[in-house]
Order: structure tokens, then sequence, then C-alpha cells
């Protein structure tokens, strides 16, 4: 995902003592681990993590926070940079591994230009975004709403009263992607060739800022 001219990726759960699910209702629950962030974001972190949370009602997905030393096999982990070389994706604010399936990788160390009133809605914008990523298993960007590959300014003054949508193709990719999910864990449960596993090499979905 490409940013115009904006900012904005975090969140931690440290200092959580049991998991946290955002009760939504009836639907497919997947654990998201993170490794403690940075505490001066605590508010906007917890905040974020609500919007996510309702924002993956229609796709029948419940979200459960944990912190990254409790992860369950089929979590998705999420870490975070906070010295990135300007080498390392320039630029981009996070990457997702979509074809691993596991891992999203988030760079703090970027995010301090963030508009501040924006940040908690931008924040969990790019959190469900990169999340999305994963459970779709592919790098597929829409024309418009959560997952397009382009968020400008009107997107971000909207997003900060009401939460961007998914467009009716990610919803279907999102239970596809789902269907095969769990094929895939079962299959890496039952140690059986072919199960994915995290490599340099697997292609990554970036999340970029471009310049004004």
């Amino acid at each position: 995902m490409r940013f115009s001219a904006i900012l904005a990726i975090a969140i931690t759960v440290a200092g959580a003592a049991t998991a946290r699910t955002v009760d939504i209702g009836a639907g497919v629950q997947i654990p998201v681990c993170v490794e403690p962030g940075n505490e001066s974001v605590w508010t906007n972190i917890q905040q974020a993590q609500w919007i996510a949370s309702r924002m993956f009602v229609p796709a029948g997905i419940t979200l459960e926070w944990r912190k990254l030393s409790e992860c369950p096999d089929d979590g998705i982990k999420i870490s975070f940079s906070s010295a990135t070389k300007e080498t390392d994706h320039p630029g981009a604010l996070a990457y997702a591994l979509p074809y691993e399936g596991t891992h999203i990788v988030l760079f703090l160390d970027r995010i301090s230009v963030a508009g501040k009133k924006q940040l908690s809605s931008l924040l969990a914008h790019v959190m469900v975004h990169e999340i999305t990523h994963i459970v779709e298993g592919i790098p597929h960007h829409s024309t418009a709403g959560i997952m397009k590959a382009v968020f400008d300014w009107d997107d971000v003054r909207r997003m900060s009263y009401e939460p961007l949508v998914f467009a009716p193709e990610d919803l279907n990719l999102i239970q596809e992607g789902l269907r095969l999910r769990r094929a895939r864990l079962a299959q890496r449960r039952l140690d059986l060739p072919g199960a994915n596993s995290l490599t340099e090499s697997a292609p990554r979905e970036v999340s970029q800022l471009l310049p004004n």
C-alpha cells in the first residue's frame, strides 16, 4: 500500500496480562500477535486495535490480540523496527509477507512525522490493510476502500470519522484466503511437505510513503 503525503502505523499490546478479544459477534477468530512497542503512543495503539477489530466485522473476522511471546501457530505476527536503515524499503511504513502468511513488519521510527490528530485512524487502516494481505494470501489492491493502493488526504480525513470499507471483491478474496489458510495450517501441523515457512526471498507487500 502506498500513501500520498501521510504516515502512520504502530501497534502493541505490551503489558497485557492475557489475550484480549474484541467482542464483535460470531466469526472466524484470528490471533494477531504483537511485540512490545512504543509506550508514548499507547492510547493510539489501543484505539487502533478497537477500530481495526470493528473494521473486520463485515468480513466475519474477529481479531484476538495477543503478546508475541504467546502467539499460537495460526497467529499473525507483527514486529517493529525502530532503527530502520534508509536503504531498507525506502519510504516504506511497513511490509507484509502475504505468501508466507504470517509476518508483518512495522517501521516505528518512520511514524513520528504522522499527524497526531489522525494517528489512531491511520494506524488502524494500515494495520487492517496489511493483515488483509496476509489473510488473502496475495498482494492484491482494489480501486477503492481499505485495500486501495494509495490513500490520499481525502481518505485520511474521512478515516478520522468514518472508517473505509472493504470492496466486494476483497470480501470474496478474504473468504477464499481463509479457506486456503486453514488448509495450509492443517498441513503445517501435520508437518507435510509444502507447508509455508518464512524465507527472506518471499514476496513482500510494502506500505509506502510518497513524497509531496
